[in-house]
């Protein structure tokens, strides 16, 4: 099984933009962005956000935070850890 690690360097940086509203973040203390697509560099203008909670998928436990949204050109916003670890 192959693994894949992708770390962002120190200096990434992001913003949200809500109309006149702009807020900037800094990359490994306001957010934490990962991916696991093995490129060099990953530029993202303009994409829509989509809040999924914990991304879990657990019928057994009545999780599926995901519900059917469709994610084609947005990105996934996770809350950390697992859904009952408070």
């Amino acid at each position: 099984m192959p693994l894949i690690h992708t770390q962002l360097e120190s200096g990434a940086n992001a913003r949200f933009k809500l109309a006149a509203n702009d807020q900037p973040l800094r990359q490994g203390e306001d957010i934490e962005f990962s991916t696991t697509r093995a490129i060099d560099n990953l530029d993202i203008d303009e994409a829509g956000v989509v809040f999924v909670g914990f991304g879990a998928d657990a019928p057994e436990r009545g999780w599926d935070d995901f519900g059917g949204i469709d994610l084609t050109g947005k990105l996934a916003l996770f809350l950390v850890n697992d859904p009952d670890f408070a």
